[in-house]
């Protein structure tokens, strides 16, 4: 991201850069404040980087499985037949 400083506004391009970048970044971001606050995402549970690589691909699992989706497709209910 630019910023701007005094007496040197950013100029239409680094504002449209500004604006592509805040689009995605807010979805990633958006994305790890999640697993953080339902997953603890901030601690290591265990020890060695093996072991934390497949806590935080788990914590990712789990993300993609509570995210709802739009355009899931919809299965019909069906009745139970009553003996």
């Amino acid at each position: 991201m630019n910023k701007a400083y005094r007496n040197r506004p950013l100029t239409h391009w680094q504002r449209l850069f500004n604006k592509l970048i805040s689009q995605t970044r807010w979805v990633v971001e958006r994305t790890f404040g999640s697993i953080k606050k339902w997953f603890g995402g901030d601690k290591a549970r265990y020890m060695g980087l093996d072991k934390t690589h497949t806590q935080h691909i788990l914590q990712a699992i789990a993300y993609n499985l509570n995210e709802p989706r739009d355009n899931c497709v919809q299965f019909p209910q069906i009745e139970r037949i009553k003996d």
